[in-house]
């Protein structure tokens, strides 16, 4: 008799909580195409530009879409009203980076200003790089004096009638400006740590599984990402040790020129962050996050002008004409006359927006469960990709 009470009990709870389960609305996601078991919607950016399938998807998806890429959840947001609800209406629930193992290595373990996670370290870093390091002004000497070398380089190779490798000369100048302004002219290993620190931005950029499959202990034990990825790491690290110690015995002897790793090491010695110290780990992680998001992109756009310039030549005689005249007949070019010269503004923007250097802006989290364009967005969810 009390085993049929109780079943009798038991059957009716279970009632209950199907009824209840039954009621509870599901939550509206956003749209996105068929999946397939285990890979999820990963086969639908096969190919060799996903930036490109993802443009298809979001045709027929819609401007936001919920994709499922292994175990990840992926939202993508193609659209100027979808991009502006994530990183300004609700730019503090997508605050957040999703971490990935390449970036983790690289970041030292998330420590520069695009893997920190949001907090107070976060917006002390960002305040301190706004303040002390983005001060653009302070290196206009040093572009300027890479672009009158470069152009001195052409001008000579032209006397002798040899061949001009502009793509490589662009690399070069932009190389050039960056490790000036970030470790100054004292990089003795400076093509190796450019060329270890492009094969890591290769890395981080990549495609890996274990990324895409977190869980999986045996897909994270076969990539062999995270082991590449230590190796160009280790070497990066031991240059950057170098270069520190180069730093700080040229301060000891008082021949101090401050370029922006110099800035850090002062910010150390004061004291650092007021919620944390500022480690060595810190400053070599904003040193490489300045190399990392200013090497590549500045060269690639500018041959990309330079490429669509040739193909349209009435454009470069205009563009030509205005140079020639913001100059006034003078052989060195300034910072104030390109400011004048607002076709030529015309000409890069056009360019940015036929080639831009990075067709899918660096990955948000959320942090909370939050309503975008009237779907739900579970916290956690996964990644948030921005397209350009």
């Amino acid at each position: 008799m009390e085993i049929l009470y109780v079943s009798v009990i038991l059957a009716f709870l279970l009632l209950l909580n199907l009824k209840s389960f039954a009621r509870r609305p599901n939550p509206k996601l956003p749209p996105g195409p068929w999946k397939l078991p285990i890979i999820g919607s990963i086969h639908h950016l096969l190919g060799s530009q996903p930036h490109h399938s993802l443009r298809n998807l979001s045709i027929k998806h819609g401007p936001l879409m919920l994709l499922k890429l292994g175990e990840v959840n992926t939202l993508v947001a193609s659209s100027p009203e979808a991009a502006r609800e994530i990183m300004k209406t609700h730019d503090i629930t997508f605050a957040s980076r999703p971490i990935s193992v390449s970036i983790k290595i690289a970041s030292y373990g998330g420590k520069n200003l695009i893997s920190a996670p949001y907090g107070d370290y976060w917006r002390e870093v960002r305040k301190m790089c706004v303040l002390e390091l983005l001060t653009v002004q302070s290196f206009q000497v040093i572009r300027e004096e890479e672009v009158h070398n470069l152009i001195r380089s052409i001008c000579s190779s032209n006397n002798t009638s040899s061949l001009v490798n502009l793509s490589q000369k662009l690399f070069m100048l932009n190389n050039n400006i960056i490790t000036r302004a970030v470790v100054g002219n004292r990089c003795k290993d400076q093509s190796t740590f450019l060329f270890v620190l492009s094969q890591m931005i290769k890395l981080v950029g990549g495609f890996d599984l274990a990324d895409l499959f977190p869980s999986s202990l045996l897909i994270g034990c076969i990539s062999r990402m995270p082991s590449k990825m230590q190796r160009y790491h280790r070497e990066v690290d031991r240059v950057m040790d170098d270069i520190i110690r180069d730093h700080q015995e040229r301060k000891k002897a008082k021949l101090v020129e401050e370029d922006l790793l110099d800035v850090l090491l002062r910010i150390q010695e004061e004291g650092g962050l007021s919620s944390a110290p500022l480690t060595m780990d810190a400053i070599k992680a904003v040193v490489l996050n300045m190399f990392g998001a200013g090497t590549n992109t500045s060269s690639a756009t500018l041959d990309w002008a330079m490429a669509e310039l040739m193909r349209n030549p009435k454009v470069m005689k205009k563009a030509q004409a205005e140079v020639r005249e913001s100059l006034g007949g003078k052989t060195k070019v300034t910072e104030k006359e390109i400011g004048d010269m607002n076709y030529l503004k015309l000409v890069i923007k056009e360019t940015l927006r036929l080639h831009p250097p990075a067709p899918l802006l660096v990955p948000r989290e959320s942090r909370e469960r939050v309503e975008v364009l009237g779907y739900e967005i579970p916290d956690r969810g996964g990644s948030t990709s921005l397209e350009a």
